[in-house]
């Protein structure tokens, strides 16, 4: 199957505030459908090959639904709260090189080992980690 075709959404737009920043964008966003199975890790059922120039090929059993939606800038919000929302926005940087992202066994150790320190700073939290099925 071919990567999604992009379509122009509905209502066209880009909205500022009087600062010029970016408040929200409307778009038309391609997503998996309901039917795929969902896993953090590779299960050899949703895939793509990539060529050693960094280019993705097709991809193979992939289920488009195109949903039309409005993305606004959070940051430009007021400020969010773990108590209040459900979760808070924050600027962290990381260790990780560009490249390692695209490297499964290096976001899993290093990345969520990195993302478990915040989340533990951040919440005063003593336990943190994510936990991945490999099954």
């Amino acid at each position: 199957m071919a990567w999604p075709d992009l379509r122009p959404p509905g209502t066209k737009g880009i909205k500022r505030n009087l600062q010029g920043d970016v408040m929200s964008v409307h778009g038309i966003f391609n997503y998996q459908s309901p039917f795929i199975s969902r896993t953090l890790v590779r299960n050899g059922k949703l895939y793509t090959n990539r060529d050693l120039r960094g280019s993705d090929d097709k991809i193979y059993g992939a289920d488009w639904t195109a949903t039309e939606a409005i993305v606004r800038n959070a940051r430009l919000e007021e400020p969010f709260t773990l108590d209040v929302q459900g979760f808070s926005l924050h600027k962290e940087s990381t260790a990780m090189s560009y490249n390692e992202f695209f490297q499964e066994d290096v976001i899993l150790k290093k990345y969520h080992a990195e993302v478990a320190e915040v989340m533990k700073r951040l919440t005063g939290a003593r336990l943190g980690g994510f936990q991945v099925d490999f099954g």
